[in-house]
């Protein structure tokens, strides 16, 4: 027996029996792990769907939040008053332009509410997982918020709106749809507020003249007329003899073509025919009170021809601390100061001439006054205006725009809006 054995027993000295056939062994290991790995696979290739799918739809909340903060009135339907039905619908159309190209998520749903500075959204969804199921985990749940809320662009700001009143602002339904685009614009800028902003404005509607409060009329030093001189007067002004028609300079009755002249039966030289009374809407100075200049932009009304130069010196004017007003700050270091100046026609009447090209020329010069005391200048030309003057006359390029169809009016303002009011995330 140990002759037949011990020579086996020999040649497998070197190469145990159990290494022999090594086929069967490696192909026993190789079962035993492809498990585990392929789990493991799998898994890396779930958690990287899951994970982009995640960022998606956090994505898609932000970008809902912000627009649906941002809106504060339908832009399909001025007389909407649910403004969370409105804000909920501009969200809603965010977040699916942008979760969309995101086939593996289901289940998807997004909820928005109302909180005192803003809004906040809510999405969930599932993203399938195609090796998960192996171990029992089929899909992930996912959920995102976030919440956005309104600023102004500057802590504080003072603004005046410049605005064209003129006959042919009654057509092509100029005049609703500017009055429209203003109540947006003002109602973006109030959601903007909080009780460290101080954001003033104020309204000049034009024509040839502006419209002063005929409280005036008693005994104001500055309006050269008397006070019997101003019997029945109901507030409307022309240009200061120039070149005080083209600046801000305190009225003074030692420097009497520094005053402001009343627009009355008499007429005011150098033209010799007595000035028609205007129809205008009163202006109104720098307020905090935007409800109130709302009100003023709903009592505006088109009549009249076009002098823009006397529109652009009274914006000024508002925006000049001192009299005739006194409710503007100092130039220098306090408030941004900021002048939207729009007009639909070519300048056609001043106090002084017809001839337009007169009227651009002192225009130009009341532009570059308001650029000079830093105060940001916007021009906007619906339709027949003179881009021409309106382009330079602005602080820059940038600030410059033309409308040719007045159905524009509202994205624009919504445009500019986004210079003053900035929707943000705060969660």
């Amino acid at each position: 027996f140990f002759k037949r054995i011990l020579p086996v027993f020999r040649r497998g000295r070197d190469r145990p029996p159990f290494v022999q056939n090594k086929s069967g062994s490696t192909a026993l290991m190789f079962a035993v792990s492809i498990v585990p790995l392929m789990i493991f696979a799998g898994g890396t290739i779930d958690y990287a769907r899951t994970l982009r799918s995640s960022t998606k739809l956090k994505a898609a909340t932000d970008s809902a939040a912000l627009a649906g903060v941002i809106v504060t009135s339908d832009p399909a339907n001025a007389a909407n008053t649910n403004i969370l039905q409105i804000r909920l619908a501009a969200a809603r159309a965010a977040f699916n332009a942008n979760i969309a190209s995101d086939d593996s998520l289901t289940g998807v749903s997004m909820t928005l509410v109302e909180v005192p500075n803003g809004v906040q959204v809510s999405a969930q969804g599932v993203s399938a997982n195609y090796f998960g199921g192996l171990i029992g985990n089929p899909a992930s749940n996912l959920a995102a918020f976030a919440e956005a809320g309104l600023s102004p662009a500057s802590s504080n700001m003072e603004i005046a709106f410049v605005l064209d009143n003129t006959g042919s602002m009654a057509q092509n339904n100029k005049m609703p749809l500017l009055k429209a685009a203003m109540q947006k614009f003002m109602n973006k800028l109030q959601a903007s507020l909080k009780p460290t902003n101080v954001v003033k404005a104020a309204l000049v509607p034009f024509d040839t003249q502006v419209r002063l409060d005929p409280i005036f009329a008693t005994g104001t030093a500055w309006i050269r007329q008397t006070p019997a001189q101003l019997a029945g007067w109901n507030g409307c002004v022309s240009d200061r003899l120039q070149p005080y028609d083209a600046n801000a300079t305190k009225p003074s009755i030692i420097i009497p073509d520094t005053l402001f002249d009343a627009v009355t039966s008499t007429p005011l030289p150098p033209l010799n025919a007595s000035p028609a009374s205007c129809g205008l809407p009163q202006m109104m100075p720098l307020t905090t009170n935007l409800a109130a200049f709302s009100s003023a932009v709903n009592a505006m009304s088109p009549n009249g021809s076009t002098n823009g130069t006397i529109g652009l010196v009274w914006g000024l004017q508002m925006l000049t601390p001192g009299e005739p007003y006194n409710a503007a700050s100092a130039f220098g270091g306090g408030p941004r100061k900021v002048l939207v100046f729009l007009t639909d026609g070519a300048n056609t009447q001043s106090r002084f001439t017809n001839v337009a090209a007169d009227i651009d020329a002192r225009m130009s010069l009341v532009c570059t006054e308001i650029k000079s005391k830093g105060i940001d200048l916007y021009t906007i030309g619906l339709m027949d205006a003179n881009m021409a003057i309106l382009r330079p006359c602005a602080s820059s390029p940038d600030m410059s725009y033309q409308v040719t169809n007045p159905t524009g009016i509202p994205d624009l303002f919504d445009l500019i809006s986004q210079q003053f009011v900035q929707a943000r995330l705060t969660r």
